[in-house]
């Protein structure tokens, strides 16, 4: 069969192209690369500007190579001699673990700071809760008042009560969530004092990496630097939420008003 002449034969521009397969190459494409795309025809406005076509690029972690890193600042009351303990939360068999963050104060009067248990959606969408040391629940200073009952921790002079700072192995139902917790990085703010000289106004940052490969969570530690009888540190830690960036470029303006609106599926009225 012979061919079509040359002012017969018809091309086929990316507009043209099935819905489907618009939105699998806008999500291998970037989100970034995805918010230009909009911007150069009604049809590709159409169909990415919607929340249902960014339901796989948020679920399927093979239907993009875009990394999304989210962030969580942790400001609370820093000492020399304390540990920052970070980690994961095992939570039901149906959820993901949780990320947490515990400060070991080394003075006891801070003990109420306790830590920063984070949660982070497919979506980079960030929940936070504050929870309590376990040495500090109910249940522990119960069970070690008995201990001291029964002689197996030695009572302290001279009220005759447990000891401060004594330590024991405890668990029941009121605190056997503590056992999911698995340790992934100790700071000693001391060992870092040498190499890290400027701690006390930067403070320290870890970031973990979730399975996915798509998603990570960089979780930022700033001493508090409040003048004392001005704020307490009794409303300490305090968290704040930032914005998210995506392979590295922080989300601004109207990319970031659509990643929200898009990804994040978040509804302002």
């Amino acid at each position: 069969m012979a061919s079509l002449p040359a002012q017969q034969q018809y091309s086929i521009s990316l507009s043209d192209l099935p819905t489907e397969l618009i939105i699998k190459i806008a999500h291998f494409a970037g989100f970034i690369a995805a918010t230009k795309l909009i911007q150069t025809h009604d049809r590709f406005q159409t169909i990415l500007d919607n929340p249902a076509a960014w339901h796989a690029y948020t679920h399927d972690a093979s239907s993009s190579n875009d990394v999304i890193e989210s962030q969580v600042h942790i400001c609370t009351k820093i000492h020399t001699f304390d540990h920052l303990v970070f980690g994961t939360w095992d939570n039901d068999s149906h959820s993901e673990p949780s990320v947490y963050f515990e400060h070991l104060t080394f003075r006891e009067d801070f003990d109420f700071l306790g830590g920063v248990e984070v949660g982070l959606s497919r979506s980079g969408q960030i929940t936070s809760g504050f929870f309590e040391h376990r040495e500090t629940l109910a249940c522990y200073k119960n069970a070690l008042i008995e201990a001291v009952q029964v002689g197996t921790l030695p009572p302290s002079a001279p009220h005759g009560g447990p000891p401060p700072g004594a330590k024991i192995d405890h668990s029941c139902h009121e605190c056997e969530r503590y056992n999911q917790r698995s340790v992934l990085k100790s700071i000693f703010v001391f060992d870092q004092v040498p190499s890290h000289p400027r701690w006390g106004k930067d403070g320290f940052s870890w970031v973990y990496s979730y399975p996915d490969g798509r998603r990570r969570l960089r979780v930022s530690i700033t001493p508090f630097q409040g003048a004392t009888g001005y704020t307490s540190v009794q409303d300490l830690p305090s968290v704040y939420v930032k914005k998210v960036n995506v392979n590295g470029v922080e989300l601004e303006g109207k990319d970031w008003e659509m990643f929200q609106r898009l990804v994040q599926r978040r509804v302002y009225k």
